[in-house]
């Protein structure tokens, strides 16, 4: 990060923010937040995963491998933009008009 730092366009404050609400960790099974990014084969640093999913009667085992978690819909950047927001008082223009 600090070879741009003088950059004039890069706010450094509006970055440690983020940083500082991002969560540790994300875990798809108890948070349905976030789920698997999941990859058509195993590469390096993937992951196993097996997923019983439907409902009733109509249940499936669904396996696959994962390189990773992303969030699902944009209820999680909502949440960190407004907890960002509050923290530093005002956001730029763009990433305001997100939250509306």
């Amino acid at each position: 990060m600090f070879r741009y730092r003088f950059c004039p366009h890069l706010r450094t404050d509006l970055s440690e923010a983020i940083l500082k609400h991002f969560p540790e960790t994300a875990t798809p099974e108890s948070d349905s937040n976030w789920g698997y990014h999941r990859a058509f084969e195993q590469v390096p640093g993937s992951i196993k995963v097996t997923v019983k999913e439907g409902s009733g009667n109509f249940t499936y085992t669904n396996e696959f491998w994962s390189d990773g978690v992303h969030p699902k819909g944009i209820k999680m950047l909502a949440e960190l933009l407004s907890k960002v927001r509050h923290d530093l008082g005002s956001m730029p223009i763009a990433v305001d008009n997100l939250l509306k």
